[in-house]
């Protein structure tokens, strides 16, 4: 509707136009009907009427001349001879042509007369008898001038249907087309004038000079005064003061730019406060001058509230989330914790799987040394042998500490590394405890097999499957327990498989094994986060994949990157 108004109420100019155009075309019109109408037959009629009125006065000189020649030769004419008279001024009459034709003395008395039967109306013209100065009469010729009117008549309804003929094909299809354009212009403003005053929206006209042309019902409504108080009136003397301000910018912004505006604003309606949203759209003249603007003001009071109310859930909702998040850090900070204990845990573990041989070698050389000293065989020969077996052992202890700090040293940095070597490393770390449990290793490893990423935490996942493995293997007391390494190339992938062949993971809860604090162990056997931190250093870390799934006779993990 608003749309509408605005193309509607901006063709004020256009229709007026229309109007004067169609004004300027009708007294056009009038005028050359009334020039073809009456000007043809009233120029027949004076040319005509002076083309008689000059014969009769050449025909009355001539007899008059005639007559003056005869009464000079007879004078006695006058008294006795009223048929020569007669005869005389009769000369040169057409056959056909009514006339009344006299012969006046001095003293005004018909003297002779040639008379045919004429109707009225008539023209007469005479000619004076002069003798030596003196005037002894006069002719006179009378003729009618109804066969002239008859014809200016007859001309005068030529002309009208003419004038009709030509006016009916240059200016009634123009006038049809301007009367056309009128009634749709009209019916269209009167359709959109109920449309607006319809509205529940508050439509207004203001002009250049900051006058109010228009308001609708609604508008007059809100501002509780009528209608005809209001038209023509300042804008400032009718909105209130918080309205009239800020709008008085943008309606002359609108008019000097001659651009839309948007705006919205408060103010105090029916003693209420409300939101208003007010468009504002210039309305144009026929030369396309800016005249007024169109505003429509639109309450939007619910709208304003369910907005602030929507944007302070935002807030109340974003705050939470900022609190989840936080909270979620502090879980995986927890975590990260946590897993280092249960690494820690693991790797002094697997060092006290690593010594506990050496340390027996070392006890057994003390104990040699000291059986030697008291059957008197310790020379110093054979301390100094035992002395450097045992030192090489210790040796030996001390690089395998270096190999654990090294291991669990985090990086910073993501690098090339061989996979081949990686998975090595970490056998190395745990395979004394498989040798422990009699727990077999096939390795099928491809040498040039590269990743980028951290080699120490690919390692570290690594070790975290052995370690599982093994306890199952332990818990389930699996016959000739082995473990399978298979590192090959896949779709430019590097592909690394450990499976094994301790029973798999129950369908249950093969889909939880990566969720935090989730464990398939005995209470106080497992800590959960095992699975979940080696997913996110495989996923989040290193931006690879790391799945599970049963094959064979037990688990098997796949690591892509």
């Amino acid at each position: 509707m608003e749309k509408g108004s605005i193309d509607t109420l901006q063709q004020r100019g256009y229709s007026s136009s229309k109007r004067q155009a169609g004004r300027i075309l009708t007294s056009v019109t009038g005028l050359f009907i009334a020039v073809i109408v009456t000007v043809f037959p009233l120029g027949y009629f004076l040319i005509s009427y002076q083309y008689i009125a000059g014969s009769l006065v050449t025909e009355a000189e001539i007899n008059a001349a005639i007559i003056l020649h005869a009464v000079n030769v007879t004078p006695e004419l006058y008294e006795i001879g009223r048929e020569t008279l007669s005869a005389s001024i009769s000369q040169r009459l057409k056959q056909g042509r009514g006339e009344i034709r006299r012969l006046v003395n001095e003293k005004n008395v018909v003297v002779a007369e040639s008379a045919d039967k004429i109707e009225p109306p008539f023209i007469m013209r005479d000619a004076t008898l002069m003798e030596s100065g003196v005037a002894k009469g006069r002719v006179e010729i009378y003729r009618s001038l109804r066969p002239l009117l008859i014809r200016t008549g007859g001309l005068a309804v030529f002309s009208l249907l003419m004038g009709g003929g030509i006016f009916f094909i240059l200016f009634v299809p123009p006038l049809r087309e301007i009367r056309q354009t009128e009634d749709i212009v009209q019916k269209s403003e009167e359709r959109y004038r109920t449309l607006a005053e319809a509205a529940q929206d508050m439509i207004f006209i203001i002009d250049r000079d900051d006058n109010i042309q228009y308001l609708n019902s609604f508008a007059a409504q809100q501002l509780g005064r009528p209608i005809a108080d209001m038209i023509g009136r300042p804008r400032r003397d009718l909105f209130p003061p918080d309205m009239a301000a800020p709008r008085k910018y943008d309606l002359t912004k609108v008019i000097e730019q001659g651009e839309p505006l948007q705006a919205e604003s408060s103010a105090i309606l029916s003693g209420r406060k409300v939101w208003l949203s007010t468009s504002l759209a210039p309305i144009r003249d026929a030369d396309g001058q800016v005249t007024a603007v169109l505003g429509i003001s639109r309450d939007i009071t619910e709208r304003k509230k369910a907005r602030d109310a929507l944007a302070a859930s935002e807030q109340h909702f974003r705050e939470r989330v900022n609190e989840e998040v936080e909270k979620g850090r502090e879980k995986d900070h927890l975590l990260i914790q946590q897993s280092k204990l249960a690494a820690m845990g693991e790797m002094i573990g697997s060092i006290a799987h690593q010594w506990r041989q050496p340390l027996n070698t070392v006890g057994l050389i003390i104990q040699d040394i000291r059986t030697a000293h008291q059957l008197g065989e310790l020379d110093e020969k054979y301390l100094r042998e035992g002395v450097a077996k045992a030192m090489s052992i210790i040796r030996h202890m001390s690089a395998t500490i270096d190999d654990f700090r090294y291991f669990y040293q985090p990086e910073k940095e993501p690098h090339k590394f061989n996979i081949a070597e990686a998975v090595v490393k970490a056998i190395s770390l745990i395979d004394a405890s498989f040798k422990n449990n009699n727990i077999e290793i096939e390795l099928d490893l491809r040498d040039d097999v590269t990743a980028v990423g951290f080699a120490n935490e690919y390692s570290q996942v690594l070790l975290n499957f052995l370690s599982n493995a093994r306890d199952i293997f332990i818990e389930r007391k699996t016959p000739h327990p082995r473990v399978v390494l298979r590192l090959f190339k896949e779709d430019d992938k590097s592909v690394l498989t450990v499976s094994d062949n301790g029973g798999g993971i129950s369908n249950d809860i093969m889909d939880k094994i990566f969720e935090p604090y989730f464990s398939a162990k005995q209470k106080g056997q497992g800590t959960g986060i095992g699975l979940y931190m080696s997913k996110m250093i495989i996923e989040k870390s290193m931006l690879g994949k790391l799945t599970a799934a049963n094959n064979g006779d037990g688990a098997e993990f796949r690591i892509e990157l």
